[in-house]
């Protein structure tokens, strides 16, 4: 009998090893998928570019406001990138996005860099200020694909009763494919990365 136990059991991790196998890469690509949650598009008042990631974000703001999905662009966050340390310059990166957007023909007069902010949630919190004090009804927040899952948890935690609907949207990246991101380093590091902050963002708050 307990051979028989045995061979049973070896049986079943073999053939589960089997179908992890044969289905790895649906399984990779829902690892990533549950990281993106996306709203449908609608147009806004305002767009919110969360910090990080400028140069994606930014070309993603730019083209969302060429399609003419939001009235003006906001960017945040005081973190200065340590690159830019290095070359003893004090740009946040709120300021690097919006010099990326300005740079994809988005007029300057539209695009504003508020430099405050050093983590998603204080910068969702700003977000719901500046929306309670101007009254605004409909509001894009803008980030990473892989980010979104994030910033809606945040949002879900922050928005409570909030009248500004919210339309989160996320850039995709210029350097791996969202559903093969397990064959690019910066697709590891990101996704690793995410699920890491989730769970602390989940043990925290």
């Amino acid at each position: 009998m307990a051979m028989k136990k045995w061979y049973i059991l070896s049986g079943s991790v073999l053939l589960i090893l089997l179908l992890l196998w044969v289905f790895r890469f649906a399984l990779l690509r829902s690892i990533g998928y549950f990281l993106i949650a996306e709203d449908p598009l609608a147009k806004a008042s305002v767009m919110f570019v969360l910090g990080g990631n400028g140069y994606d974000r930014g070309l993603e703001a730019a083209r969302l406001y060429r399609d003419g999905y939001a009235g003006s662009i906001i960017c945040t966050s005081e973190n200065i990138p340590s690159n830019i340390k290095i070359l003893h310059m004090d740009q946040p990166e709120s300021e690097m996005t919006r010099i990326r957007i300005i740079r994809e023909g988005v007029p300057e007069s539209a695009v504003t860099a508020v430099h405050t902010g050093t983590s998603t949630m204080e910068e969702v919190l700003f977000y719901r200020d500046y929306c309670r004090k101007h009254r605004i009804d409909r509001a894009i927040i803008l980030s990473s694909k892989f980010h979104t899952r994030r910033v809606r948890y945040v949002i879900n935690k922050l928005w409570e009763n909030e009248k500004t609907k919210l339309i989160i949207r996320g850039a995709p990246s210029l350097k791996y494919l969202e559903d093969k991101w397990w064959e690019s380093e910066q697709g590891l590091l990101m996704v690793n990365n995410e699920y890491v902050k989730l769970i602390y963002y989940w043990w925290r708050y």
